[in-house]
């Protein structure tokens, strides 16, 4: 059986993740911190070798956990070992059932018009309801106006392309 993809176990993971936290200043080159880490783990290595023995992996297996170990230390020294959710992420926004119906029902007399481009019809959309995207703004509290800007666009052209593909699947409209 061919071996293409090897996930170590948890505890080999884990033990990575142990030993980069504890020797984060002492790192000099992958080649040191690896024979380091084997004296220190020999009993994980081993075992993650007759692991990969018992998939009947037939390349050299130190290379290959080797290669696992690179990676992971480079995962917990870069990420500062666990990811951690941005506390600025922007709040999800919701727009009003007023303006999706304004903003459907300017998609559909566009699409009659056969307008080529979303981007030129949002374009239009912007010039002729500034007031009504003003009002929506001012509606939100704590938005800010590019993210609403931002917002806005993304749902006119993701609206744009889904009744177009609705109504022009066949060539023509409903």
């Amino acid at each position: 059986m061919v071996l293409y993809r090897y996930n170590p176990s948890k505890y080999f993971i884990q033990n990575i993740k142990e030993y980069i936290l504890n020797n984060k200043k002492s790192i000099i080159d992958n080649e040191t911190t690896w024979k380091d880490f084997i004296s220190r783990n020999g009993v994980t290595v081993e075992r993650e070798i007759r692991i990969l023995n018992n998939k009947e992996y037939t390349k050299d297996p130190y290379r290959k956990i080797y290669k696992s170990f690179i990676y992971y230390s480079n995962k917990y020294i870069n990420d500062n070992t666990v990811k951690k959710k941005s506390s600025n992420n922007p709040k999800k926004i919701k727009l009003s059932k007023q303006f999706s119906s304004l903003m459907r029902n300017d998609i559909k007399t566009k699409l009659s018009k056969k307008y080529a481009k979303p981007s030129t019809a949002y374009d239009d959309f912007v010039k002729c309801y500034t007031q009504e995207i003003t009002a929506e703004y001012n509606k939100m509290n704590g938005v800010e106006k590019k993210d609403l800007e931002k917002k806005i666009k993304r749902k006119y052209k993701d609206d744009y392309y889904y009744y177009y593909k609705k109504n022009y699947k066949y060539g023509y409209a409903e």
